[in-house]
C-alpha cells in the first residue's frame, strides 16, 4: 500500500512536460548532434588533399599508400573488405569514383568512427588514402582510438599482392576529377 502511494506519487512528474523536455530531449539532442556523419568526409578522391591541409573536423586522421601493380577495382574490393574486417559497415561504396566509406559505431571502446578510403589511379599504381574521423567523445575518460586509418590501411596493404609505395611525390592522377 506504501509502494503504491510512493510510485502514484512519482508518477504524475514523469509525465509532465516540465520534466519530459529538459531531461531527456535536450541530451538526446546534444548526443544526436555530436555523432560523426559521412558530411564530415570528403565526397570524392580529388578533395582530399584539400581535406588534408584543413582545420576541420578535428579529430580526423589520414594515412596514404599507393599500390603500383594494383588496378582500381581491386583496389576497391580490398578497401571494402579491409572495412568489413575491421568491424565497419559499409554504408557507400561508389564504384565510379573510387569511395568507400564505413561506420563503426558506438561500442565500449569507440565513440561513432567513420572511415572513408579513397582510390585515384595513378601512373604508378592506385593511391589509397584512409581518412577516419571520430565523434567527440562524451565520456569522462576517453577511449576511442585513433588508429583506424593505419588499421584499415595495413589490411588493404596486408592483402595487396603489390609492394607499397610512399604518397609523396608522384605525378598527376590519370583521370583527374
Amino acid at each position: 500500500m506504501i509502494a503504491m502511494k510512493i510510485i502514484s506519487g512519482f508518477a504524475p512528474a514523469l509525465v509532465k512536460p516540465k520534466f519530459v523536455i529538459p531531461k531527456l530531449v535536450i541530451p538526446l539532442v546534444l548526443l544526436l548532434a555530436g555523432c560523426a556523419t559521412t558530411n564530415l568526409l570528403p565526397a570524392k578522391p580529388s578533395d582530399v588533399d584539400g581535406y588534408k591541409e584543413s582545420k576541420w573536423p578535428r579529430q580526423k586522421h589520414i594515412a596514404c599508400a599507393i599500390l603500383p601493380q594494383e588496378g582500381l577495382d581491386h583496389a576497391l574490393e580490398l578497401a571494402t573488405a579491409a572495412l568489413e574486417a575491421n568491424d565497419f559497415k559499409i554504408v557507400r561504396r561508389g564504384i565510379f569514383d573510387g569511395v568507400v566509406i564505413g561506420e563503426h559505431g558506438i561500442t565500449w571502446v569507440d565513440w561513432n568512427v567513420m572511415t572513408g578510403v579513397y582510390l585515384r589511379s595513378y601512373q604508378q599504381g592506385v593511391e589509397v588514402n584512409v581518412v577516419a574521423v571520430g565523434d567527440a567523445d562524451p565520456r569522462p575518460i576517453r577511449l576511442t582510438s585513433f588508429d583506424w586509418h593505419e588499421k584499415v590501411l595495413n589490411a588493404i596493404t596486408s592483402a595487396s599482392s603489390s609492394p607499397v609505395a610512399d604518397c609523396a611525390g608522384h605525378s598527376e592522377p590519370e583521370n583527374p576529377e
